[in-house]
């Protein structure tokens, strides 16, 4: 055991061990507070002074202004010097449009196909048939010869051309319906209506303008009434 004084003058027994913590606690704060005091301490400002072997930057000291020289007027190495007369297009500003060169149509037999084309007669009586024909298509293209393809006794053909009508309705009402605006556009409703027409306004008898073999004869046209009747 060891004796040691304290502050108020008693003396306090302790053994070496715990005399040795508590010197090395001590000292531990005294380097503490020793380190603070050091950070604390104002710390002296350092002047850089500039050597005269100091590296100093070539474009850091004043220049000496030069004198651009003239622009040459004269050719003394027989040199090209542009006129002051002459102006570039690109420096004026202008751009010249260059006018489209004009193609007149040509065959090849050399002739102009615009005045060829002036001397032909206009064909209006071709119609033309859609590639894929629908059942209502069929009905609005049907000609005088579809017609007697069908049957060479006018009144069979005029028969199977009404059941045409009667297989559009079985499918649909609408698409029957349909059939009369087709059936009325047709070339062989135009025929036979033609030829109704024309013996009105001539004031004959409709076997006299049906007499032409190659249009709509009497039979055929007195079938296709009798047709109409019986789908109306």
């Amino acid at each position: 055991m060891i004796a040691v004084k304290k502050s108020d003058g008693s003396f306090e027994h302790i053994t070496l061990e715990e005399l040795k913590k508590r010197q090395s606690a001590s000292s531990k704060i005294a380097a503490r507070v020793s380190d603070v005091r050091e950070r604390a301490r104002p710390k002296p400002e350092m002047k850089i002074i500039p050597h005269k072997d100091d590296f100093v930057m070539p474009d850091m000291l004043p220049q000496k202004f030069v004198t651009p020289p003239t622009p040459a007027t004269t050719t003394p190495h027989n040199d090209f010097v542009h006129s002051k007369n002459v102006t570039s297009p690109s420096l004026s500003g202008q751009r010249v449009p260059t006018p489209a060169p004009k193609f007149s149509p040509m065959s090849r037999s050399g002739t102009n196909l615009s005045s060829q084309s002036t001397l032909r007669p206009m064909v209006n009586d071709i119609i033309s048939h859609p590639q894929t024909m629908s059942p209502l298509d069929e009905i609005k293209f049907f000609t005088l010869t579809d017609f007697r393809r069908l049957s060479s006794d006018p009144v069979e053909a005029a028969a199977r051309l009404k059941q045409k009508f009667t297989n559009l309705k079985e499918e649909s009402i609408i698409w029957y319906f349909s059939a009369f605006d087709s059936w009325h556009a047709s070339p062989l409703y135009l025929d036979y209506m033609n030829a109704v027409a024309s013996a009105l306004v001539a004031r004959s008898p409709l076997a006299h303008v049906t007499a032409n073999p190659n249009s709509i004869q009497i039979k055929e046209v007195e079938a296709i009434i009798a047709m109409e009747k019986e789908l109306i």
